[in-house]
């Protein structure tokens, strides 16, 4: 579900808990010896190492050049049980000093809009199975029905049961209004909403970019929803429910939500007790703020948009893992990354010409992925569905980089299947979701380095984050407080002493520097025994 965070006051140019271990002893370090494998010495080298073999020992070349030697080292996992998390240990074997920029806090987990996220990732899991090939799951498996239903007409009315508060501990009925109809949506608005509501030219506006626009850059880049009614088009129903659902007291402080999708609309063992259609629930204009935090005309149309192609997203995922294939739903992780890699592709839709548009459908993810960026260690990206905007962040960004390194299709590939996560994954990109995820690591501090050797797979081609984010602090350095929000600890000497928690697929970033003259350096690091992946990913930079 996309969240309703307050907007940032800035465009963007167009560039496109858990267990601890004590740190290791400077003894354990020394008991290497001979075991020790050698880190890679080629200057755009790399590679992972197993602490289950050598002893998780790594020597650095002594440096014998007239320039320092640099090393990016993650501690990380790659790969493991969503949620799963494990501490660990980095020491280095002689007396020296460690210098550590300070580290920016990281938000809160669970706003409120994604604790209502989780909970509709919750509900889609433990919705009872459909099987593949029943009538009613697949219509759509072979393309559109030869006949529909009469698609719905401008004027009809119908009421709809929506959720009561973000635990859906009860239904409200709603009543509304068709007030447009295109080739695949149909826009109804509440008869109670609040006025002044959507006018004629708003409605015709709103249509326009989710059936022209939107609902076509979906289907093509995932797949085709189900039409489980037969009537053609996929429901928008712009509702106050959707405002009531975050009262007042709370909207401004845990932010709102701006729409969602309800997965037992469509299941159909639950679909005729629900509301038996394709639906995306809106947020409706409430200038006044009488049912919740006061949203204008021009905000909500602002809004709906790329919350509309980040539920289809999700709609798309469900009946492509369940409906049509029987499978269980995408892992909660990696069905978020791929909506929110939806708002993204929206957004370079309106490019070159509308960069405030593409603005306007990026942003977020943007200041998600500075969440992760800021604190990495403390984020995870194989999650449950209690995530974060870390969190989130970190999977829009492990997204983009598969997207950059496969090419659009791999979207597609991890949507029209019955396999889910990393598994999911590794199908898609024919490559370990380890291999990937270690590239990714790099990447992240890596792919636009000034004066960095080339490597293809530790590089994003869509992005060039240092340039974006300094764009972006130029402007408004209160949502953007650094120039690049990534600062791995910086290790000057020879001394390392190090501990933290490695969560499922993310790391802690360390930069080692070796000055001219310095000799061989033996790292260890460890692990704790966890459902995770424990690797030290090692890269040389100069």
């Amino acid at each position: 579900m996309r969240t309703g965070r307050v907007a940032l006051a800035t465009a963007l140019a167009a560039t496109a808990a858990c267990s601890s271990t004590s740190p290791l002893s400077l003894d354990a370090v020394r008991a290497c010896g001979a075991q020790a494998v050698r880190a890679p010495h080629l200057i755009g080298t790399y590679g992972s190492f197993d602490p289950a073999v050598s002893g998780g020992c790594v020597v650095f070349d002594s440096n014998d050049a007239t320039d320092t030697a640099e090393y990016l080292v993650v501690a990380q996992s790659l790969g493991g049980t969503p949620g799963a998390s494990a501490g660990f240990g980095l020491a280095a074997a002689t007396p020296g000093a460690l210098a550590t920029p300070p580290a920016a806090a990281a938000p809160p987990r669970g706003s409120v809009a994604l604790q209502f996220d989780g909970f509709l990732r919750r509900l889609a899991a433990s919705l009872p199975p459909t099987g593949a090939g029943s009538r009613r799951a697949t219509r759509l498996l072979s393309g559109p029905p030869t006949t529909f239903a009469a698609p719905p007409a401008v004027g009809d009315l119908r009421s709809f049961k929506v959720c009561g508060d973000v635990n859906c501990g009860g239904l409200e009925t709603v009543t509304a209004r068709v007030r447009a109809v295109g080739q695949h949506v149909a826009i109804y608005v509440d008869t109670a909403a609040p006025a002044p509501g959507l006018g004629a030219a708003d409605v015709d506006s709103l249509l326009t970019e989710l059936d022209q626009r939107l609902y076509p850059l979906d289907v093509r880049t995932f797949g085709t929803p189900s039409d489980i009614d037969g009537n053609g088009v996929v429901i928008a129903l712009v509702t106050g429910a959707v405002n009531a659902l975050v009262p007042r007291a709370q909207c401004t402080s845990s932010n709102y939500v701006v729409g969602f999708f309800f997965p037992p609309d469509i299941n159909p063992n639950t679909a005729r007790s629900h509301n038996d259609a394709e639906i995306m629930y809106l947020l409706a204009p409430d200038p006044a703020g009488t049912l919740s935090c006061p949203h204008s005309v021009a905000e909500v149309l602002a809004l709906v948009g790329g919350t509309f192609v980040h539920e289809l997203q999700h709609m798309i995922n469900y009946n492509q893992h369940v409906l049509v294939r029987g499978g269980p739903p995408e892992d909660a992780w990696l069905d978020e990354a791929l909506s929110r890699m939806a708002e993204e592709l929206a957004g370079r839709s309106y490019l070159p010409g509308d960069t405030s548009a593409f603005s306007s459908y990026v942003l977020d993810d943007l200041y998600n992925a500075e969440q992760y960026f800021f604190d990495p260690g403390g984020h995870a990206l194989i999650t449950t569905t209690d995530q974060d905007l870390g969190d989130v962040g970190a999977g829009w960004l492990y997204l983009r980089y598969l997207t950059d390194q496969f090419g659009t299709g791999v979207l597609a590939r991890l949507t029209q299947t019955s396999d889910a996560g990393t598994v999911n994954v590794a199908s898609a990109t024919g490559r370990p979701f380890a291999e990937t995820a270690a590239a990714w690591a790099l990447a992240n501090w890596y792919s636009d380095l000034p004066d960095g050797v080339r490597q293809p797979e530790l590089h994003y081609t869509s992005w060039s984050f240092r340039e974006a984010y300094g764009s972006l602090h130029g402007t408004d350095p209160t949502n953007f407080p650094q120039a690049f929000p990534l600062t791995p600890q910086v290790v000057t000497s020879d001394t390392l002493s190090a501990n933290g928690t490695l969560h499922a697929g993310s790391g802690s970033y360390f930069r080692f520097l070796r000055p001219p003259g310095a000799e061989a350096l033996t790292v260890r690091f460890s692990a704790g025994e966890s459902a995770i992946v424990p690797r030290l990913t090692v890269l040389r930079i100069r």
